[in-house]
């Protein structure tokens, strides 16, 4: 029998994640969430998925999840997490993977269009998480609705104040893509305010310095 591309990559999976590798039928509520590095808040709406979806999730699940998140956080092998994905498309919906979609066709594969509509469904699906509120705020950037950033960006910033992880980043982010859309808008004065506040949250934010110089 052939080996596939995909076989050698479980069996890499298999070797090198620990965690992976003791997902057993007793065991694998508790191990599809193990050591999973997200915000508090992710992680409790993980539990309460697998509670409420017990009767539908099962051992198979946990480890196409399992591999999905692996393959995501390895850009080595980012682009096979999209396999995974169309497995994890026979369960419900999920937070943690279209968050991971919407990001992969953000970046990997500039797709917006369909990168929106993950971002979306992860905001749906967990409204008290700021991160797809950034994101559908770069997206509609990108497609030239400064109204509808402004709102995400907004919201992400004034809703990561009570986050735990990576909130600098997202505050500061928000901050600064509110002040370019003002500073376009010909609001000069109170979009760079915004860039200042901006680098008051993170000093060492190399682009807000420059467009503080260049605004």
């Amino acid at each position: 029998m052939e080996v596939t591309e995909m076989d050698k990559i479980e069996e890499f999976i298999n070797s090198v994640d620990e965690i992976y590798a003791k997902i057993d039928n007793d065991n694998w509520r508790e191990m599809a969430v193990k050591d999973l590095d997200s915000d508090d808040k992710a992680i409790l709406y993980l539990e309460k998925y697998i509670a409420e979806n017990g009767s539908i999730l099962d051992l198979s699940w946990a480890k196409n999840f399992r591999k999905f998140l692996f393959l995501w956080y390895n850009d080595e092998y980012k682009e096979y997490a999209s396999v995974y994905y169309n497995i994890l498309g026979n369960y419900p919906d999920n937070y943690f993977v279209e968050q991971a979609m919407g990001e992969y066709y953000y970046k990997a594969k500039p797709k917006l269009l369909r990168s929106r509509e993950h971002f979306k469904k992860a905001e749906a699906l967990l409204p008290e998480i700021s991160k797809p509120k950034a994101q559908l705020g770069l997206i509609y950037s990108a497609l030239g609705d400064s109204e509808k950033a402004y709102r995400y960006y907004e919201e992400a910033y004034n809703q990561s104040c009570d986050e735990q992880i990576a909130v600098k980043q997202i505050q500061s982010q928000s901050l600064l893509n509110m002040g370019i859309i003002l500073i376009q808008s010909s609001k000069r004065k109170e979009g760079r305010e915004l860039v200042r506040k901006a680098l008051k949250i993170r000093p060492d934010y190399e682009y807000a310095k420059q467009i503080l110089r260049t605004s």
